[in-house]
């Protein structure tokens, strides 16, 4: 193990050297605070052994300046003083050391001291391996999690496109929308409460049962009565599936699900709870807030939900969003905002649909003031051309 023995006098230099390299360690030395960070810097330091009182950086200022900076490891700091009053003691430990020993230093102690020194560092390295570990596998969690969005969509029926931001590598929300048949799409957006791994975990699952339905919904033509029913009993039944069970007491979960028939531009549209959609009427050049309403999942087993239908005439826009969105809050705490939210989107009106996500990714970014979003943020985009 390579140890740095920080001291301005040098028998104490000589003394501590010597016992150390009997021990088995490389040592290396320094007369003063500045130049021991110098050598912390340069090498690869385990653990430090400083005196307190020196010239230019002492002991204290060492181990602060120390546990200030961003090195890649942990470095372990004994404390070495003449001083062995409670105050001193409370100083140094304030300070950022781990130990203490007071001069003259018997050599056995030291030993003692050292191989305290050695259990915390390999705890250290084993969490930091194991850390390095969990983020390698939430980044895979996070790529396979973005391989499940759509491909944004333009065609002489529909468009499609959509916005995801994640405030962690994984996210709570999630969103698709796949073609069921020459003139049907079926669109959905979820998010679940909390941030983080646990959330994201619940929405895989729950989109992945979305996504199995597009099974049984491309096995026969249903009639828009019928599309209605459906997507009523099987919101009723997820909401029944997820109530029974146990992450149903500490998360819920919003979401949109809906029905586009681009023929006739019918959406057959049913909520549990999520912010309502926004349509822009092209022809009257306004947005209005839809009245889709229920409660989340997971909040009331018996809960039935009901369906409700709009026409988007060519042209029109439906904006699918999460609550991200407008509760982003700005360096000094004011929320985006739904009516900021609602004249930005207004003022989109005449790009393509192509272009709202870099417009909108680049506002909120500027909103925000910085990159991290402390929310989820989604946004589903469909159009009748």
């Amino acid at each position: 193990m390579q140890i740095l023995v920080v001291d301005d006098d040098g028998a104490t230099l000589i003394y501590l050297s010597s016992v150390l390299r009997k021990l088995g360690h490389t040592v290396v030395t320094a007369t003063n605070g500045a130049m021991a960070f110098e050598r912390i810097a340069e090498g690869n330091i385990q653990i430090v052994i400083s005196d307190w009182n020196m010239p230019e950086l002492n002991g204290i200022e060492l181990c602060r300046k120390l546990r200030a900076s961003n090195l890649s490891r942990y470095i372990y700091f004994i404390l070495l003083t003449a001083r062995d009053d409670k105050n001193s003691l409370l100083e140094g430990m304030d300070s950022g050391a781990d130990d203490y020993l007071v001069k003259p230093v018997d050599a056995q102690e030291l030993r003692v001291r050292l191989r305290a020194g050695e259990r915390i560092l390999k705890l250290e390295h084993d969490l930091e391996a194991r850390n390095a570990d969990l983020i390698r596998d939430v980044r895979m969690a996070a790529a396979m999690q973005r391989s499940l969005l759509p491909k944004a969509y333009e065609s002489a029926q529909v468009n499609l496109d959509w916005v995801f931001m994640p405030s962690h590598f994984v996210a709570g929300d999630m969103l698709g929308y796949y073609p069921l048949d020459e003139v049907r799409w079926v669109f959905f957006m979820l998010d679940v409460s909390g941030h983080g791994v646990a959330s994201a975990l619940i929405s895989f699952s729950v989109s992945k049962m979305l996504w199995q339905n597009q099974q049984s919904d491309q096995s026969q033509r249903k009639t828009e009565q019928l599309v209605s029913v459906h997507q009523s009993v099987m919101m009723d039944a997820l909401n029944q599936r997820f109530c029974a069970e146990p992450e149903s007491a500490n998360y819920f979960i919003t979401m949109i699900y809906g029905t586009f028939y681009a023929d006739t531009g019918k959406v057959i549209l049913s909520s549990a709870g999520h912010p309502a959609p926004l349509h822009w009427h092209k022809r009257e050049e306004t947005l209005t807030e839809l009245n889709a309403r229920g409660l989340p999942i997971g909040v009331i087993d018996d809960y039935r939900y009901e369906a409700e239908s709009l026409i988007l005439e060519p042209g029109d826009r439906l904006f699918v969003y999460s609550d991200g969105i407008v509760e982003c809050p700005n360096p000094e705490g004011e929320q985006f905002g739904d009516e900021r939210f609602k004249t930005f989107l207004s003022g989109l009106a005449e790009l393509p649909i192509g272009h709202i996500r870099a417009e909108i990714e680049k506002k909120l970014y500027q909103w925000r003031g910085q990159a991290d979003m402390p929310d989820d943020v989604s946004l589903l985009i469909l159009e009748r051309p």
